[in-house]
């Protein structure tokens, strides 16, 4: 905020997640181009992405750097969260949740949906 003036941020190029206590971090994979709004879209392969998500409920930071078109950075650090759902982990982890209902689809592709 500038003069009480919201003022976007350039595009996201480049986007990593460094977990607490490992040297290499999970790189997300930036697909296309930016929206009207810079809005991206990122991709994490299914193995580091299941690592993210499990580190996202131990409590420990998580450092997200981000580098914008305009080749300026942000470092982010977060912590996630311990899931204390009484059936919650393993195969019910929120990121097996997750990739049980996502499909990523080739250009061109349609996903029908049965109920």
């Amino acid at each position: 905020m500038t003069d009480h003036k919201r003022k976007p941020r350039a595009p996201i190029t480049q986007m990593s997640f460094t977990l607490h206590g490992v040297a290499d971090p999970i790189v997300a994979e930036i697909r296309g181009v930016p929206n009207a709004d810079g809005g991206i879209v990122a991709l994490i392969q299914s193995e580091p992405a299941s690592r993210l998500f499990a580190e996202f409920q131990t409590e420990q930071p998580i450092l997200i750097s981000m580098q914008y078109a305009d080749r300026t950075t942000d470092q982010l650090e977060v912590r996630g969260f311990r899931d204390r759902r009484k059936f919650g982990g393993g195969k019910n982890s929120y990121f097996e949740e997750c990739f049980r209902g996502f499909k990523a689809l080739v250009p061109g592709e349609t996903i029908t949906i049965y109920h």
